[in-house]
């Protein structure tokens, strides 16, 4: 089995559209794994890290280019 390099990005979101950008993200099972960074009580905003290989980049970039028409986001850090 050949290693392969684990890219991440992260995102923040309002959290009002984290359930959103979660549901998404499930829904196209295989192609990456995120979690919620931790954030004070009453945070209004959430940040998401995603991971995924760089077989899944374009994969990736095409889903949060659609995200866009949906929900509000801005690309915290590309790791």
């Amino acid at each position: 089995m050949k290693n392969k390099e684990i890219n991440s990005i992260i995102l923040q979101t309002k959290k009002e559209d984290s359930s959103f950008l979660y549901f998404i993200l499930e829904s196209k099972e295989g192609m990456c794994f995120y979690s919620t960074l931790p954030h004070e009580k009453g945070d209004l905003n959430r940040q998401v890290i995603i991971r995924f290989t760089e077989e899944f980049s374009d994969q990736i970039d095409s889903t949060l280019n659609h995200l866009k028409k949906y929900i509000s986001y801005s690309l915290i850090n590309d790791l």
